[in-house]
């Protein structure tokens, strides 16, 4: 388990690998170079990897010692590259450093002050009932899909309404055929690919149609309605979609509310 925990330790000591600890030697647990580890930082590092097995780490002697080689070599890295950076370069370090401080104590902020929102019952059942075609309900068009060859980019005069033969048929004897494929699309993903589709298709018809660049013609074979997977089934995961709405809902309103404290310059 060390092995994986170790790997995982990041580089944040380079704000202070070259200064002297100021902690009592009884808190340091290990120096190095021109700056020291101490059981603090050795106990957060143990309670950030390893959560409630932090103690174990802490009381196993050589789980403890793993974890401070590591800290130990990543604060020696630091001190090495630093000593190596322009003045330019640790500004950058710098400005890197304030803006993870800042966006550690924003995200405290929210957690402590900001409203649990959460999607009602009534949300998800709105969600839901607008979204059936992501739960497998919807119409659903069953079609003969033709890739065009660039000979057959003009619409042939024989491809309208009144026909009465196969559109594969037609395809065929032109030669004009580079791909004939099946597939099966909701309604949304028909529209969504197919933009210039009339809303009403109607089975049997063929539909002259380009996508990326590509001209195609669309047979529609069948047509049903598809059956949903029932709202208790998805609820979870419509309210893990709903939230992160929720969540910008309630920053917009937090926003609303220091508006004053916020001056812009530019």
């Amino acid at each position: 388990m060390m092995v994986r925990l170790l790997a995982l330790i990041p580089v944040f000591f380079l704000a202070s690998c070259n200064q002297v600890s100021d902690e009592p030697v009884q808190n340091i647990v290990a120096k190095v170079g021109n700056g020291s580890i101490s059981y603090d930082e050795l106990e957060y590092q143990a309670s950030r990897l390893a959560g409630k097995g932090a103690v174990n780490v802490l009381n196993n002697s050589e789980q403890r010692r793993q974890l401070v080689d590591s800290m130990a070599l990543t604060l020696l890295f630091a001190q090495k590259q630093q000593e190596m950076m322009s003045e330019e370069e640790l500004a950058k370090i710098e400005l890197a450093t304030q803006a993870y401080r800042r966006e550690l104590l924003a995200k405290e902020y929210i957690e402590r002050n900001l409203p649990r929102k959460v999607p009602s019952q009534k949300d998800v059942e709105s969600y839901y009932l607008s979204h059936l075609d992501q739960f497998g309900g919807g119409e659903k068009y069953r079609l003969t899909v033709i890739s065009l060859s660039d000979q057959c980019a003009v619409k042939p005069v024989w491809l309208d309404s009144s026909r009465e033969q196969s559109v594969i048929t037609e395809v065929e004897k032109l030669d004009c055929a580079k791909k004939v494929s099946s597939a099966l699309y909701s309604s949304k993903q028909l529209k969504g690919t197919y933009p210039s589709l009339p809303d009403d298709l109607i089975v049997g018809r063929d539909y002259w149609v380009r996508a990326g660049g590509i001209q195609e013609v669309l047979h529609i074979e069948s047509k049903r309605e598809g059956s949903p997977k029932p709202l208790a089934e998805v609820s979870s995961d419509i309210r893990k979609s709903l939230a992160p709405s929720f969540l910008r809902e309630a920053l917009q309103e937090e926003r609303l509310k220091f508006s004053k404290e916020i001056e812009y310059l530019d």
